[in-house]
């Protein structure tokens, strides 16, 4: 891949590379989409960034990393979590870059190799950064959520006295860290989920996109992203079962794939909703948009969930980047985006009547195009990545040059 090229952003700054490593395994690209932006506007601000990920099928690169360097795991078995976590370990050991950005997973492995350089007097004067892009929200009440959550929080302990720094993705998840783990707070930069402008944006041709993705008499909400635990996507599902009869004409389009994908086929096999709820898969990330504007509302219908609240779901910025209105559910993250306005829909909790209820409001408005240019302000007003990633990258600099004037 080619490098970033120098811009007038980063001219008479030194060149800082950084290393981008997460435990999260590369099966849907989706899911590093806002890391792979960031890294597209560091490089640009002068901090060249690579990524290192694992998959299992095909290897898939990331836009915005300057480099993708990728390693096969044998199975999803014991073995492969053995071998992914060993793999991640050498590489911390191993690699030149400045910085390491990685997530919480993965503290364990970057604190063992800090004090291995030190017992080695091998004096790299890295900067270390934990990145949190969301807690341990998909399996919220079970064994193996227990697990995760108890990894999180070793994670973010081993951070608050082995790390150089911290970023997250919302001000409520700076405000909820800093109280129980002790952060410094300059220690701590808010970088939330942006927009690329140039994929995400109203169409003049939606009319016409509607008519050949879905057929233009149809009604269609939207759902994109990973298919997986306490989302509410099944309860979108079950909604329109409820509704089919009364609004023949509502269709139910997911895009993306994930651990719940077979439970959705199921339910649409088992209450014949073939003819209004549509599977379709990993689409391409640019392609995207096309179904976005082609739809009529997106859906954003989260749990009420702790862990949730303090997100910032990167769909809901793309459904109002591309001028749409959203139905969501009223928790923090959301109103922080949306306040009052008229782009949003909001339902008390993620169930199938509140949601059934809200959707036969929304298909009686006649201003959803009004509305949906309101979105489409918010997010062009708010979220744009070069921003976001002007702060980052000025925040990245001045941990690497403590560091440096520390002495390591």
């Amino acid at each position: 891949m080619e490098q970033a090229k120098p811009t007038s952003d980063n001219v008479q700054k030194e060149e800082l590379s950084a290393l981008w490593l997460t435990a999260i395994v590369l099966d849907d690209p989706p899911q590093f989409t806002s890391r792979g932006e960031m890294a597209r506007v560091l490089g640009k601000r002068g901090i060249r960034t690579r990524a290192f990920f694992a998959f299992r099928k095909v290897p898939i690169e990331v836009p915005g990393f300057y480099k993708t360097t990728l390693f096969k795991l044998p199975s999803n078995s014991v073995l492969a979590y053995i071998y992914l976590n060993w793999m991640l370990f050498l590489h911390i050991l191993r690699s030149p870059e400045r910085i390491l950005i990685t997530n919480y997973h993965v503290v364990p492995h970057a604190v063992a190799a800090r004090v291995i350089d030190f017992l080695l007097r091998r004096h790299r004067r890295r900067t270390y950064v934990l990145d949190v892009r969301s807690g341990p929200v998909n399996y919220v009440g079970t064994f193996r959520g227990f697990l995760k959550i108890t990894r999180y929080r070793i994670g973010l302990f081993l951070a608050r006295w082995g790390f150089d720094g911290l970023s997250v993705i919302t001000e409520k998840m700076k405000e909820n860290i800093l109280a129980q783990f002790g952060f410094q707070e300059d220690r701590v930069c808010v970088w939330t989920s942006g927009v690329n402008f140039s994929l995400f944006h109203p169409r003049s041709d939606s009319v016409a996109l509607k008519a050949r993705l879905y057929g233009t008499v149809r009604f269609v909400l939207l759902h994109h992203g990973v298919l997986d635990y306490n989302r509410g996507i099944e309860n979108v599902v079950r909604a329109v079962q409820m509704l089919k009869e009364e609004f023949s004409h509502i269709l139910f389009v997911i895009l993306g794939k994930g651990p719940i994908e077979a439970k959705i086929q199921k339910m649409i096999k088992e209450n014949a909703l073939e003819e209004h709820v549509r599977l379709l898969g990993r689409k391409p990330y640019a392609e995207v948009p096309l179904y976005i504007a082609g739809s009529d509302i997106g859906v954003v219908p989260l749990l009420k969930l702790k862990w949730w609240e303090e997100s910032s779901p990167l769909k809901l910025i793309e459904y109002l980047a591309v001028g749409k209105p959203v139905l969501v559910t009223d928790i923090w993250a959301h109103r922080s985006v949306l306040d009052d306005s008229p782009a949003g829909f909001f339902i008390a909790d993620s169930t199938p009547a509140l949601i059934a209820d809200k959707l036969r409001e929304i298909m009686g408005l006649p201003d959803l195009t009004e509305r949906g240019a309101i979105g489409h302000q918010i997010a062009s007003t708010n979220y744009d990545w070069n921003e976001m990633g002007a702060a980052f990258a000025a925040f990245l600099r001045n941990l690497a040059e403590g560091k440096e004037h520390k002495g390591g």
